[in-house]
């Protein structure tokens, strides 16, 4: 899989570093159990944003559209046999069922560098526009897919948001972090972004 221009690291090695930081994957997770998000492509949005890289609502789209038919054909169903393991019906030998959860584990795990190769080689032979600040191009980005969810974000949300965000940029203080995701352009011209549904306390 090869790195962004201007990234340092492939989108795997990076996501599997970025996801292994403190607090990361949990606010990673409540993204996709409250709104639905792609945890993958919330990485996506950071590794390009690292390197300076602001995404077009129109790039967004299209990425969502590229990955969308893997997703449900693929990763879905996986994600939801291991979640089915956890706790099986009864009369499977424990033993046996968790050497299945294991494995299927790992299936869904190779599933989702599949899915992260697609979103790599989507963006790879289109030109870059002029590069900006990482924090603001990550937070660009974050915000420019979460608003391809649905509702404006919660609190909750632009919380985990800001999370993701300072891992990314550590000498991002939280309120400006916040402040990037709130007031953020969207480059394509589309609604602002992430506007909360409530003011954030702070």
């Amino acid at each position: 899989m090869s790195a962004a221009p201007g990234a340092k690291t492939s989108l795997w090695d990076y996501s599997v570093a970025l996801y292994g930081r403190a607090g990361v994957a949990a606010a990673c997770l409540g993204l996709q159990e409250r709104r639905g998000a792609d945890v993958n492509l919330l990485l996506f949005c950071c590794w390009v944003g690292g390197a300076g890289r602001v995404l077009r609502g129109d790039e967004i789209d299209r990425l969502v559209a590229t990955v969308a038919p893997w997703r449900t054909a693929v990763i879905e169903p996986l994600r939801a046999v291991r979640r089915n393991l956890k706790a099986p019906p009864g009369g499977a030998p424990a033993h046996a069922v968790r050497a299945l959860r294991a494995r299927v584990g790992k299936d869904e795990i190779g599933a989702e560098a599949i899915e992260q190769a697609m979103l790599a080689d989507a963006l790879s032979h289109r030109p870059a526009p002029p590069p900006a600040a990482p924090a603001t191009a990550i937070a660009a980005n974050m915000a420019l897919y979460l608003n391809t969810l649905g509702a404006p974000p919660s609190d909750a949300d632009l919380a985990d948001a800001t999370t993701i965000l300072c891992t990314c940029c550590p000498d991002t203080r939280p309120l400006e972090a916040l402040r990037l995701m709130v007031v953020n352009p969207d480059p394509a011209g589309r609604a602002p972004s992430c506007r909360p549904r409530s003011r954030p306390s702070g």
